[in-house]
């Protein structure tokens, strides 16, 4: 099971890549925690309802966006990175962007319970990791 975390991955950033991101979506616990940078700072969401609502706000702000992985690393059994960029055109000013991104998967049994969005990859490499303690409740914390 944990050894095909990037087998997992693959497919969907696959899905992503042509931009397809309602046929790439994963397994997402009720309970996810998702963080991201947004131009104004970071954003947070709780819950799998939460992010489906912020993540369709996000896209209505794009055309033609895609994220492309470039590379996958098992971190541990439950933990990946994965490298990449991210295009898009912005909707109102037509500006094409082309940048980093990074990302870190915390899976609990089949199920995401932890995404993590990052430009940099020092920063997101510092993973969020779940305490032993609340690994049921997903509490997250940065390293």
């Amino acid at each position: 099971m944990a050894s095909n975390r990037v087998e997992t991955l693959r497919p969907i950033y696959a899905e992503w890549a042509r931009g397809n991101f309602a046929s790439g979506q994963p397994p997402y616990a009720p309970d996810l925690v998702y963080t991201g940078f947004v131009p104004d700072g970071r954003v947070t969401t709780h819950g799998r309802e939460e992010f489906l609502r912020w993540i369709r706000e996000f896209f209505s702000h794009w055309d033609d966006y895609r994220v492309e992985a470039d590379e996958f690393v098992q971190l541990d059994d439950d933990t990946v990175l994965v490298a990449g960029r991210q295009y898009g055109t912005g909707r109102q000013s037509g500006v094409k962007v082309e940048a980093p991104v990074f990302s870190v998967w915390i899976f609990r049994g089949e199920q995401v319970a932890g995404l993590h969005f990052d430009p940099d990859r020092e920063r997101c490499s510092r993973r969020p990791a779940c305490s032993e303690a609340d690994r049921s409740g997903i509490r997250l914390f940065w390293r």
